[in-house]
């Protein structure tokens, strides 16, 4: 027990999506009158964000990186909001360097406050995102992961046109990440309850600053296939930050 208690501080495993639905336009789910989606870019953030001084200097960092974001507000105040991370561009802050050999685009930082959940917002939101990556690219891969206790994002990608494909383990010490193994044929854990959305999301916090050290992601022979197949998380949700609605 004691040595499985240990690992654990070494690794972080997540589910990852694929996704695989047909082209869909964000206009036809528009969800609430009040809902208004706006792209992430420097005076979105300040200004729905600079009060929260850890999220404001997080997006920041991720617009330099290169990645594209979507905030949804409702009244005044941001509800939810999802990133990308870029084909060739820097990988998501959770996932080892090697994943931008994929080629793809990964969906990743979600999170929908928690009482604006179980309206279909997550969903709204993965298809936002999925359209914004093929507006770039006609036929792009599209990732996304998901913690496994997540049971509300899992089932959110799921009813997005995602599929799963397989389990991507990461090895890190402290804010250094080591390297990952992405098992492509693994059956996702723990198995689905009958009525997910009614399972409480994982209260988890946004994941620890990373750093991508120079070490190779392996398999890379897996990886290389694996940009060859048509397709988001990455997240979970990109690595859901919170639970989807």
């Amino acid at each position: 027990m004691f040595l499985k208690q240990l690992a654990a501080k070494f690794r972080l495993q997540v589910l990852v999506y694929q996704f695989a639905g047909k082209r869909k336009e964000p206009r036809l789910d528009t969800g609430s009158s009040e809902e208004t989606w706006l792209p992430a870019n420097e005076h979105s953030v300040r200004r729905l964000f600079g009060n929260d001084a850890a999220r404001c200097r997080s997006f920041l960092h991720f617009l330099h990186a290169g990645h594209f974001g979507l905030f949804c507000k409702q009244g005044g105040q941001w509800v939810g909001y999802g990133w990308c991370a870029q084909p060739g561009g820097a990988p998501p802050p959770h996932l080892p360097s090697g994943t931008r050999e994929l080629n793809a685009y990964w969906v990743f930082y979600c999170h929908i406050r928690a009482e604006f959940r179980g309206h279909g917002l997550y969903k709204r939101l993965l298809t936002r995102l999925v359209s914004t990556a093929q507006e770039r690219e006609g036929q792009p891969l599209v990732l996304c992961d998901t913690l496994p206790g997540n049971f509300p994002a899992r089932s959110a990608a799921l009813q997005s046109g995602f599929t799963p494909v397989g389990v991507l383990t990461t090895y890190r010490l402290r804010s250094w990440i080591l390297g990952g193994k992405w098992q492509r044929e693994r059956a996702h854990f723990p198995p689905m309850p009958a009525h997910p959305a009614a399972v409480a999301p994982v209260s988890a916090a946004a994941p620890p600053a990373m750093k991508a050290a120079s070490l190779p992601y392996a398999p890379a022979k897996a990886a290389a296939a694996g940009a060859g197949v048509s397709s988001a998380v990455v997240g979970a949700s990109g690595m859901t930050e919170r639970g989807g609605g």
